[in-house]
């Protein structure tokens, strides 16, 4: 799914232990937060911290219209 999203332009790293690390160029946006929702638990932005921030916020909206 991040071939089909990203083409050639993701970089993928192994870890080895059936996961992997990946960098790309993205546009950060609801768009992008709500396709990486899509995974669950199995995805989390580790770097750059606007990212990491960015999604933390687009949860809080999220859920805080179902509180």
């Amino acid at each position: 799914m991040v071939i089909d999203r990203f083409s050639d332009k993701v970089f993928i790293q192994p870890m080895g232990d059936g996961s992997f690390t990946m960098s790309a160029e993205v546009m950060l946006s609801p768009q992008f937060y709500g396709w990486l929702f899509s995974f669950g638990d199995k995805v989390k932005i580790v770097s750059p911290k606007a990212a990491v921030n960015g999604f933390g916020e687009w949860l809080d909206s999220v859920t805080a219209q179902y509180e």
